[in-house]
């Protein structure tokens, strides 16, 4: 029988299970909301998982980190090390990589690379700011996850772009300012929590990438997204996060414009567009949904090199690239966004058809 056939057997689920299958994902942390979330996974049949952590198994994991044991903690081995050994055992389609090491500015790019999503499942502040400010710059979404004492969160920030995690959490924010597992501890309850919301999160979004929240193309300051916030005592609730227009790291002066010579009023770049000031990035707002851009460069555009996936259309460019989306937002990356006028040009060239 099919390992598979009972989440393609409810509805809508051959083609959930196939984007589920051709989905990579980085996930970041292997502690107790990384561990049930890498099981959980690899037993659904996620195309591709990168395991990443620089920590070793400690004898205070043991009692919420699924997939580890006392002679890991002998032993001394890197949780990723650990975690792959014991996720090879299940079987099953998912490509299983890892990497014994911390996400560092140095190899965030390389590690997003070839991923379709991050997940967050670290308890540092720094090193979500570092994973924000990589999503910007690659394009890539992301998942956020804590959990703390008898309290858990998921947000998503995908597709990237505004509102970003420092719409909410200040980059100066530290770790004792909000507690940690070693100064208020942590219940295996919120950990199965905190992995349960995430993962809900992911898989609605592969289900139906635009019920995050609404945006209004021409005031990106305006958009939301939706997060999930819960405490063992007071279950768990939809809340929203509003873009901060004085956000460090998302936020920006104005919307860049130009005049439509041809009809004589003030068209907005062809395509609203602004800079993402904590990545170099630029944000625009396209008219066009993917599914017929896709066909355009098939039609049209067969020598651009581009990659389609459920929820995302790349189009890559020696200089950088033009990632879209379904809810009509799209990031231009890399040396491409440096010059907005450049920019401009070849989304002209890609989209105005």
């Amino acid at each position: 029988m099919d390992r598979y056939l009972r989440q393609r057997t409810v509805e809508d689920g051959k083609s959930f299970d196939q984007a589920w299958a051709e989905t990579s994902i980085l996930l970041v942390g292997l502690g107790g909301v990384g561990t049930p979330l890498a099981q959980i996974l690899t037993r659904s049949g996620i195309g591709q998982l990168t395991l990443v952590d620089g920590d070793r198994v400690h004898d205070t994991d043991l009692h919420r980190q699924l997939l580890y044991d006392d002679k890991d903690v002998i032993s001394g081995i890197p949780k990723a090390e650990a975690a792959y050994k014991f996720l090879s055992q299940i079987g099953g389609r998912t490509s299983l990589r890892s990497y014994a090491g911390m996400l560092t500015p140095r190899n965030a790019l390389e590690l997003f690379e070839g991923h379709d999503f991050v997940i967050d499942a670290t308890d540092h502040i720094a090193a979500r700011s570092l994973i924000q400010e990589t999503s910007l710059q690659s394009a890539i979404g992301w998942f956020h996850s804590a959990a703390i004492a008898d309290r858990w969160i998921a947000a998503s920030f995908t597709p990237p772009g505004s509102p970003c995690y420092h719409c909410w959490v200040a980059p100066e924010l530290n770790e004792v300012s909000i507690g940690t597992c070693e100064t208020v501890g942590v219940l295996p309850a919120t950990c199965m929590a905190a992995a349960s919301a995430v993962f809900r999160l992911l898989t609605m979004t592969l289900q139906s990438p635009l019920d995050f929240g609404g945006t209004d193309p021409r005031h990106p300051e305006n958009s939301s997204r939706r997060i999930l916030r819960g405490s063992l005592a007071e279950g768990e609730r939809w809340v929203e996060l509003f873009a901060d227009p004085n956000c460090p790291t998302c936020s920006s002066s104005a919307l860049e414009k130009s005049v439509d010579m041809a009809s004589g009023h003030q068209r907005e770049a062809g395509y609203p567009m602004r800079r993402l000031c904590g990545s170099g990035s630029l944000e625009v707002w396209i008219d066009k949904d993917i599914d017929t851009i896709q066909q355009h460069l098939i039609s049209n555009s067969p020598l651009e090199k581009w990659r389609k996936t459920p929820f995302s259309l790349r189009i890559e460019d020696p200089a950088g690239a033009i990632t879209c989306y379904r809810d009509g937002r799209a990031l231009i990356t890399g040396d491409l966004a440096k010059e907005p006028t450049t920019a401009k040009k070849k989304l002209a060239q890609i989209l105005d058809f």
